[in-house]
């Protein structure tokens, strides 16, 4: 059994995170500009940035069929991050206390949850993502 190391932090939209040993801890210092572009390298996805630095991914087609630019932000849309999750074949769980995200063979990232607890959700499927496409680099 791996020991599990836990400090209190801040990462970059204010959230305490719960770092763990099996944690990329260094991807808590990231922009969201970074770990969005990481989480799109992660998913295949064709990440391009707009005039005001909204993310947009070319061909990612909306709900209603049409193409070219949407927007896509799973910091912000439940369900763009659950869209990122599920082509990254995440499993997503909490338990009340702390929401996680199990990706690859072994690789997790935990997060406490309080507070906007979806925005806890959201944020532990992007690093998991962002974890996953640094991986690829």
């Amino acid at each position: 059994m791996q020991e599990i190391n836990e400090t209190q932090e801040q990462n970059c939209v204010g959230l305490t995170v719960q770092r763990e040993a099996r944690c990329t801890n260094d991807l808590l210092g990231f922009s969201d500009k970074e770990l969005l572009t990481l989480a799109a390298k992660a998913a295949n996805y064709n990440l391009t940035w707009g005039a005001f630095e909204i993310p947009e991914i070319e061909g990612f087609c909306p709900p209603d069929g049409g193409s070219g630019y949407v927007y896509w932000n799973p910091c912000d849309e439940d369900g763009d991050a659950l869209r990122l999750a599920s082509d990254l074949q995440m499993m997503i769980s909490n338990n009340g206390e702390f929401a996680w995200a199990v990706y690859g063979e072994k690789g997790y990232v935990k997060l406490k949850l309080e507070g906007d607890k979806m925005q806890v959700v959201r944020r532990v499927i992007l690093l998991a993502a962002a974890q996953s496409g640094r991986a690829r680099t």
